[in-house]
């Protein structure tokens, strides 16, 4: 049986500090969104226990002055259009423009390789190469390096809140930034 020798063990380290890591960061994310889970829904029980009331005292002063059917009619469309208000709003909220598919392709020559700019695939691949090579010359076994990029993909795969600050632009922590002002 062949020792895993220096990169086995590095990867060992390496793998076992991100995946502590990981595990504090899901479990710290998991406390945080337990309480604010639980703070909305006491804040939206509070809530609708307050539109009820209110929707009664609007039914019983209009049932003083017209019928009751004719004030629950009132009341009723009065509730049907502050929920559908509420819902364009929330909808609108949840709506990030900057993320949307385009309707129709971009022109041909646009992000093109030969238009200046190389596209993220051809990164990747040029990246991968040079890092296997790398790897080779330095005696690192492949087997290692799949285990890695498994736990790596684990890591990330189990945590869009890290996945999110790795892969972060500096455009959208600008927009992130001008959206909480």
């Amino acid at each position: 049986m062949r020792s895993t020798g220096r990169a086995g063990s590095w990867l060992k380290v390496i793998s076992g500090d991100v995946l502590a890591t990981a595990k504090n960061r899901v479990r710290v994310l998991w406390r945080r969104g337990l309480a604010t889970a639980a703070l909305g829904l006491v804040l939206a029980l509070l809530a609708a226990g307050g539109a009820g009331f209110l929707a009664l005292a609007v039914y019983f002063a209009l049932a003083q002055a017209i019928p009751p059917w004719s004030a629950a009619l009132i009341v009723g469309a009065i509730l049907l259009a502050l929920a559908l208000l509420g819902a364009l709003v929330v909808r609108a909220m949840l709506r990030d423009g900057d993320t949307e598919a385009p309707s129709h392709p971009p022109p041909a020559g646009a992000g093109a390789p030969g238009a200046g700019e190389e596209r993220p695939v051809d990164v990747a691949t040029r990246l991968g190469e040079d890092l296997g090579q790398s790897l080779g010359r330095r005696g690192v076994r492949a087997s290692d390096v799949v285990v890695a990029a498994l736990v790596a993909g684990a890591v990330l795969g189990a945590s869009p809140a890290l996945r999110e600050r790795i892969f972060r632009t500096d455009a959208s922590r600008d927009r992130q930034r001008r959206r909480r002002r």
